[in-house]
């Protein structure tokens, strides 16, 4: 039972996904899921955010982490 729910699409299944497969490594740490053809095989496709690959290129925060105080640069025209 454990096992179905480790390999079901963590995009639809949530935390719950992640915490079966958990237990399971204990037991089997080879075990691997791939979960692009997971996620494919039920019909979700997680989509790459542009917009974070953008941003990533002009922001920067500084220190990080950082514990009281933080310095953002933004570069260019966003």
């Amino acid at each position: 039972m454990l096992q179905s729910i480790a390999q079901q699409c963590p995009f639809s299944g949530g935390r719950s996904i992640y915490i079966a497969r958990a237990i399971l490594h204990e037991y089997f740490p080879e075990m691997v899921y791939n979960d692009e053809d997971i996620c494919a095989a039920e019909g979700l496709m997680r989509k790459k955010n542009e917009i974070n690959q953008v941003l990533s290129n002009k922001l920067l925060i500084s220190p990080n982490p950082a514990n009281e105080q933080r310095f953002l640069m933004i570069r260019g025209c966003i």
